[in-house]
C-alpha cells in the first residue's frame, strides 16, 4: 500500500488538497505530488458567465464553443500547434523511442502526443495558492467524481429524487456521526458550517470505499447549490476498529434539478 501524505490549500477564491506519494525509488526520503481535482464543466462555466454578465445567450455561447472545439480539432489534425485564447499552447510531440526508422511507443500506441504548455497569464493563477497543513494519509478521503445516474452529466447537477453516485478514495460510511449530507453553500461557494442546514441523505445504495451511491433527498431545494458532504470513521485496517475521529469528504458544488 503506497504510504502519502495529503495536504490543504486554499486562498479567498479556491479550496483543494495536494496529496503526496513517497517516492521509493528515492530511498523513500522523497514525495512526489498530486492535485486533487474537481473538473468543472462547460455547462458550469457558461452558467457562471450568466451570472456575471447580465442577458449572456446560453445557446449562443455553446454554439461559438462548439465552433472553437471544431477548429482546434482540425488544427490539431493538420498538425499545427493551437494558442488557445493567450491560456497556453496545445501542440504535438513525439512519445516512445527512435529505433532508426520511426518512434515506437510501448503498449503499440500512436507515437504522437498533444501536449499543452500554460502561459505564463495560466499559470499565474494558481501562484498565490497557500498550503495550509499537512495530514497522514490514512485519514485522507476525498471525492474524485459525482455522477447524476438519471441525467449521465458528471461533477454538474444531481436531480432531486434519483440516485447519485460518488467515486474517490475511502468512502465507506460507518460509525458515531457518520453519513452523506447535503450542505447548502454561500454565495462563494462554500459549504454551510451551520449543520442544521444539512440534508441528511438516507437512502444509500452502495456503501464502499471506492464507491458510494445514495439517492438525493426530496427535501433538496431545485436550482439551489450544494456540496456532498460524507462524514465516516470506519477504518479498513486488519483491526477492523473504528477510527477516534470523524473524518469529512467534500465534493465541488452541484445544483438540484427536478426530473
Amino acid at each position: 500500500m503506497s504510504e502519502t501524505l495529503q495536504t490543504s490549500f486554499s486562498n479567498t477564491e479556491a479550496k483543494g488538497r495536494i496529496t503526496l506519494f513517497r517516492n521509493y525509488l528515492d530511498g523513500g526520503n522523497g514525495y512526489y505530488g498530486r492535485f486533487n481535482r474537481n473538473t468543472v464543466t462547460m455547462r458550469t462555466l457558461i452558467a457562471r458567465i450568466q451570472a456575471r454578465k447580465a442577458g449572456t445567450n446560453e445557446l449562443n455561447v455553446q454554439e461559438i464553443a462548439g465552433f472553437l472545439k471544431e477548429e482546434i480539432l482540425a488544427a490539431l489534425r493538420n498538425g499545427e500547434a493551437v494558442n488557445v485564447m493567450d491560456l497556453g499552447t496545445l501542440f504535438i510531440a513525439t512519445r516512445g523511442k527512435y529505433d532508426g526508422s520511426s518512434f515506437v511507443a510501448a503498449g503499440g500506441r500512436p507515437p504522437l502526443q498533444v501536449k499543452f504548455t500554460p502561459s505564463g497569464l495560466t499559470q499565474g493563477t494558481v501562484d498565490n495558492i497557500r498550503i495550509e497543513d499537512v495530514r497522514l494519509s490514512d485519514t485522507a478521503m476525498r471525492i474524485q467524481s459525482v455522477l447524476d445516474r438519471y441525467t449521465g452529466e458528471e461533477n454538474c447537477i444531481m436531480t432531486v429524487g434519483k440516485e447519485v453516485s460518488l467515486k474517490g478514495e475511502l468512502l465507506k460510511v460507518g460509525g458515531t456521526d457518520s453519513g452523506v449530507f447535503l450542505s447548502p453553500v454561500d454565495g462563494n461557494g462554500n459549504a454551510s458550517q451551520d449543520r442544521s442546514t444539512w440534508l441528511r441523505c438516507e437512502r444509500l445504495t452502495r456503501n464502499g470505499n471506492g464507491e458510494l451511491s445514495f439517492y438525493v433527498p426530496d427535501s433538496a431545494v431545485p436550482e439551489a447549490g450544494y456540496r456532498i458532504l460524507v462524514r465516516s470513521q470506519f477504518s479498513r485496517s486488519k483491526t477492523g476498529k473504528s477510527l477516534s475521529f470523524v473524518r469529512t469528504a467534500e465534493s465541488c458544488v452541484l445544483t438540484a434539478r427536478n426530473a
